[in-house]
């Protein structure tokens, strides 16, 4: 879910992130991330996360990740 995300999401100016942690897979959308949201920081660039893989719907920025990760950048399919 979050690949397919990912693969919609490159039709659009901002990039995003697909980040990997162990056994899951979450996103993280590039924007300017508001006080209370979940964000990583690549560089000069932040990426509020959002998980889309659900069960239930959770407001982007809610979750949180600790530790190491992996990710892969999405850029923009015109780019």
């Amino acid at each position: 879910k979050s690949a397919a995300f990912c693969a919609l999401w490159r039709h659009r100016p901002e990039r995003a992130i697909l980040i990997l942690v162990p056994g899951h897979a979450l996103v993280g959308v590039e924007g300017a991330p508001r006080a209370e949201e979940a964000y990583v920081r690549l560089g000069n660039r932040y990426f509020v996360l959002c998980e889309v893989a659900g069960p239930g719907k959770v407001p982007p920025g809610f979750g949180r990740i600790s530790g190491s990760f992996e990710y892969v950048m999405i850029e923009p399919a015109g780019e």
